[in-house]
């Protein structure tokens, strides 16, 4: 049953003009197929740029209001809003977290050999290399790795992270063949 169908059965045995029926079921309609307002974020108190934290919680407070009617709601439950407000900002700042961290590159050595930062698939390492071709005007070249099962073969080593910015020869005290805590795999094909 629609908005227009109970007030229709509302109206009918008031004592009401039909023009005013007409009025009211015309209100009613206009209101039931008018978009939505856009919803806009208030600003700091402080002026400052608004935190992910602010963001979130505003959109969950505005959002928990989106019924049409809001007399029967219950009592808002502050504990569990903020629960999920947590459980979603984890969720965000975990998935930013991995997109920011997991930035793969790839490049050609000195020594002829190819390498890949950032990751030990094989897949990702292939899309990489192509795309390492293509930015530098490579056309084909068998002697490229361009194929994941080129980089099936690559050693999947560990590095610390400043190690990528070394020039020249790297030294192997800050590489490993075992992952160590914030250290970044990489893979290294020799031809």
């Amino acid at each position: 049953m629609t908005a227009v169908d109970r007030v229709t059965g509302a109206l009918q045995g008031l004592s009401i003009t039909p023009g005013e029926a007409e009025d009211i079921i015309a209100l009613v309609r206009s209101r039931a197929t008018k978009p939505a307002t856009p919803f806009t974020f208030h600003p700091s108190s402080d002026g400052c740029p608004l935190t992910l934290e602010e963001v979130v919680g505003q959109a969950i407070g505005a959002a928990s209001v989106c019924w049409e009617n809001m007399s029967g709601t219950g009592v808002f439950n502050n504990t569990r809003a903020r629960a999920i407000s947590d459980a979603l900002l984890e969720q965000i700042k975990s998935l930013v977290t991995t997109t920011v961290e997991k930035v793969v590159t790839g490049w050609a050595t000195e020594d002829g050999g190819y390498v890949i930062w950032g990751s030990h698939d094989p897949i990702e390492a292939s899309a990489v290399m192509v795309s390492y071709m293509r930015v530098n005007g490579i056309e084909n070249d068998d002697w490229i790795p361009q194929k994941a099962s080129d980089w099936h073969q690559a050693e999947k080593l560990w590095a610390a992270p400043d190690l990528k910015t070394v020039e020249g020869a790297w030294d192997e005290q800050l590489t490993s063949k075992t992952e160590r805590p914030g250290w970044v795999p990489f893979m290294a094909y020799s031809v």
